[in-house]
């Protein structure tokens, strides 16, 4: 989350309206930095995902791969497919002009 805080600064300096879709902890930060903040562990859940961190350790143990464990930083994008209708339904909720993702913090 830190280094899109700063984009996040400067695109509210220039005008932009930005929605941030993130976790609790950094509510704050995000906030501090003049977006608007959005729960992504509210809004997963409101979409039948209720717990997003079991549901990625689900998924990895699905996944069967003794190695997976050791990647799973790497093994976000595969986790962010069981994601990927929350930020679609998000997206068009908001219908945003402009889109920064970061897969480490999905």
């Amino acid at each position: 989350v830190n280094p899109s805080l700063p984009l996040c600064k400067e695109l509210v300096t220039l005008g932009w309206r930005v929605e941030y879709l993130g976790v609790a902890p950094f509510k704050s930060a995000i906030e501090n930095t003049g977006a608007t903040f959005h729960d992504r562990d509210h809004i997963c859940a409101e979409l039948g995902i209720s717990d997003v961190t079991a549901m990625f350790y689900k998924t990895l143990e699905e996944y069967d791969d003794p190695g997976a464990k050791m990647w799973a930083l790497n093994f976000g994008s595969i986790a962010a497919e069981k994601l990927l209708p929350v930020y679609l339904s998000f997206l068009r909720h908001h219908s945003p002009h402009l889109v920064v993702y970061c897969q480490v913090s999905y």
